[in-house]
Parts: structure tokens; C-alpha cells; sequence
């Protein structure tokens, strides 16, 4: 058996790291969602159509959740945004390695 090298070995853990926080991020995502179907608010899925129903939510003028919600949804949608961020950073730079990863899931 072969042992790997070390490109191999940090490209696994890069692996490792952005589906962990992809996971996370999908996580947090149907948490808000399913927070807001308690309340009657229902939001198509993808992330595109969750940012904007939030947009519209938080930052319109009228308020549309209870003081606390606001809050909480606020919060876990700054935490959604710093989880794209840190999935952006550590995305490769590299074509070669962008190629690779190209099939190993929705980043």
C-alpha cells in the first residue's frame, strides 16, 4: 500500500473541512426555515431565495417578527454569511484543484 502524499493528504482535509462547514451551513439554513414556517412564513428552498425573503424580513422598515425573533434570526443569518465566508477562503485557488473538486459537492 502506497503512502499518500502530501498534496493528497491536504486535499482530504480541505475536503473534510468545507463539507463539515457546508453541512453547518445547510444546517443553519433549515433551522431559519423551519423557524419561520412556525410562524407561518414559508420560503422556497435555496439559498438564494432564503437570503432575499430574509433581506425583506430584517431590514425592511415595518417590522415582521416579534423583537426576540428579529434578533435571533438576525443573529443566525450573520452566522450564515461568516460560514460563506470561511467556505470562500477556503476554496483553492488553484484551476488544477478547483477542477478536482468540481464533483465533490455543492460549495
Amino acid at each position: 500500500m502506497e503512502l499518500e502524499t502530501e498534496e493528497q493528504l491536504d486535499m482530504q482535509t480541505l475536503h473534510r473541512n468545507l463539507d463539515q462547514m457546508a453541512g453547518d451551513r445547510t444546517s443553519l439554513m433549515n433551522q431559519i426555515r423551519s423557524l419561520l414556517l412556525e410562524r407561518g412564513y414559508i420560503v422556497a428552498q435555496g439559498r438564494a431565495e432564503l437570503a432575499a425573503r430574509l433581506g425583506e424580513m430584517l431590514d425592511g422598515d415595518k417590522p415582521v417578527l416579534r423583537t426576540r425573533i428579529h434578533r435571533l434570526v438576525s443573529d443566525m443569518r450573520l452566522r450564515w454569511i461568516a460560514l460563506d465566508e470561511r467556505i470562500q477562503i477556503s476554496m483553492p485557488s488553484s484551476p488544477t484543484l478547483l477542477t478536482q473538486m468540481s464533483g465533490c459537492g455543492g460549495y
